[in-house]
C-alpha cells in the first residue's frame, strides 16, 4: 500500500473510482420516490418484455425492436423502450450509483444498485405511500437523501427526460453533496455547506477561504514541502444556501490538510473545563508515525529487492561460467542483460511511466511528493499553534454564517 492510500485510509476519506458509473433514474413524477426508498429497489415498466430478450446478446437490435413492436402495437418509440430496457438489464452493473427524484426534485435519493430481484415486500410506514407494481427490478442499497435546492447546480443537473439517463458527466456535482471529503481522480474535495437562508458577509467568506488556504501553507512548511498554492481551487456558490468547496491535488500534503480542516470543523472543540481541545497534537504525531512505518517498510523492501538482485547476478555469473557452447553463452549473455535492467524492473513492474506537466514522470514526481521531512517535536508544536489560531478563526467565521460540515452545523473553537 503507498502513501497516499495509507493517508486516505487513515483519515476515512473515500475515493471514486475513474470509472464509477451515475445513473439518474424517473420515479414516475415523484410517485414512486417513496416506495424505491422504503424498499429499497427500482423497477421499469413494459411488463411484456421478456428480460431473456434483452439480455440475449445473440439477437439483432433490429429484431429485438420488431418483437417489441408486436408486443406494443401502439407505442410510438418502440426504439426508446429497447433503449431503456438495455441499460436496465446490459448497462446498469452492480456497484453503480443510482439517483432518484422526489415530487418536483426538491430532495434526491442516492444508492448503489444490486442484482436483480423478483418480488418487493412492501412494509407498512406512518404514511400512505403509492406502491410500483412494475415486474422489471432491482435492488437498491440508500446511501444519502439530499436536498437538491442546497446545491442550485446540482438541481439543474438533474434535468433528464428519459426514465433512466447517464449522468456520470455530473459525478463531482454529486459526489460533494453525498461525501464532505472524497477523492476524485487526480484531486482531493473537501466541500462547507451553508443550509441556511442567512446572508454570508463578505468578512465571513475572506476568512474561511483565508484561513483554509493558511493551513495548507502551515502543512507545507512544516513537512518541508513546495508550496502547492496555484493548485489549488476554491469553487463558491455561497447564496442562501450554498456551499464553498476546497480542491486540492492528490497528494500527500494535501490529505494531511483536509484531514486536519475535518478535525476543526467536525471534531469536539471544548474539553469539560472549556479549553481547546481539537487533538491536532495527536493528529500530528499520528501522520509521523504512518510517514516513519511507511518509510522503514519501503527500505525494508528495497534492501530485499536489492539482495534478490544480487542472487540474480551471481545466478547468472554462475550461469556464463558453465557455458561451453554458443547457445549457453547466448543465454548468460540475455541474463546480464535483464541483469543490467534490474534497478529499472523494480520501480516500473507496477506502475506505468506518463510524463506529467511538470516535465518529470508521475514516478519521479510521486517520489518527490512522499520524501516529506519529519518534523522535529519542537517545530511541531509551534505549527500545532498556529493551526489552532486558523482553526479558530475559520470555525468562527463558519459559525456565524451558518456553515455546516457533513450534514453538522459547525461550532466556534475557543
Amino acid at each position: 500500500m503507498d502513501l497516499l492510500n495509507i493517508l486516505r485510509e487513515n483519515f476515512e476519506i473515500p475515493v471514486i473510482p475513474d470509472e464509477q458509473k451515475i445513473w439518474f433514474f424517473r420515479t414516475k413524477a415523484g410517485q414512486f420516490y417513496l416506495d424505491f426508498q422504503y424498499n429499497n429497489f427500482i423497477a421499469l415498466g413494459w411488463e411484456l418484455v421478456a428480460p431473456e430478450l434483452i439480455k440475449n446478446q445473440e439477437i439483432p437490435p433490429d429484431l429485438k425492436k420488431e418483437k417489441i413492436i408486436r408486443l406494443y402495437p401502439k407505442e410510438k418509440r418502440p426504439g426508446l423502450i429497447l433503449g431503456q430496457m438495455d441499460i436496465f438489464y446490459n448497462k446498469m452493473k452492480e456497484g453503480d450509483f443510482v439517483v432518484i427524484p422526489s415530487i418536483g426534485g426538491k430532495e434526491i435519493a442516492v444508492g448503489r444498485i444490486g442484482g436483480f430481484i423478483d418480488n418487493v415486500y412492501h412494509k407498512p410506514q406512518y404514511e400512505e405511500y403509492a406502491q410500483c407494481d412494475f415486474s422489471h427490478k432491482r435492488a437498491v442499497t440508500w446511501m444519502k437523501k439530499i436536498e437538491s435546492w442546497q446545491d442550485i447546480y446540482l438541481f439543474k443537473a438533474l434535468r433528464a427526460q428519459q426514465t433512466i439517463s447517464d449522468i456520470t458527466r455530473e459525478a463531482k456535482l454529486l459526489c460533494r453533496n453525498l461525501f464532505p471529503v472524497y477523492v476524485y481522480g487526480e484531486k482531493i474535495h473537501c466541500t462547507l455547506q451553508k443550509r441556511t437562508y442567512e446572508d454570508l458577509s463578505l468578512v465571513d467568506n475572506v476568512e474561511i477561504q483565508y484561513n483554509l488556504l493558511q493551513i495548507l501553507n502551515i502543512t507545507t512548511e512544516l513537512y518541508g514541502m513546495e508550496s502547492v498554492n496555484e493548485q489549488a481551487i476554491i469553487k463558491t456558490a455561497v447564496g442562501s444556501p450554498g456551499f464553498i468547496e476546497m480542491i486540492l491535488p492528490n497528494i500527500p500534503i494535501s490529505i494531511i490538510t483536509i484531514g486536519i480542516v475535518i478535525k476543526f470543523v467536525s471534531g469536539k472543540t471544548k474539553t469539560i473545563d472549556g479549553a481547546t481541545a481539537t487533538g491536532i497534537s495527536a493528529l500530528i504525531s499520528t501522520v509521523n508515525t504512518l510517514f516513519n512505518d511507511y518509510h522503514n517498510r519501503k527500505k525494508t523492501d528495497a534492501e530485499a529487492k536489492e539482495i534478490e538482485a544480487s542472487a540474480r547476478l551471481t545466478d547468472a555469473q554462475a550461469e556464463k561460467e558453465r557455458a561451453e557452447a554458443d547457445k549457453i553463452k547466448a543465454e548468460a549473455d540475455k541474463i546480464r542483460a535483464e541483469i543490467a535492467l534490474t534497478q529499472t524492473q523494480f520501480q516500473e513492474r507496477y506502475e506505468q511511466i506518463k510524463m506529467m506537466p511538470s516535465g518529470k514522470t508521475n514516478i519521479q514526481e510521486k517520489g518527490e511528493q512522499e520524501q516529506l521531512n519529519i518534523p522535529c517535536s519542537e517545530k511541531s508544536e509551534k505549527a500545532v499553534y498556529a493551526y489552532v489560531d486558523c482553526g479558530k478563526k475559520l470555525c468562527e467565521a463558519a459559525s456565524s454564517s451558518g456553515i455546516s460540515f457533513g450534514g453538522k452545523k459547525i461550532d466556534k473553537i475557543g
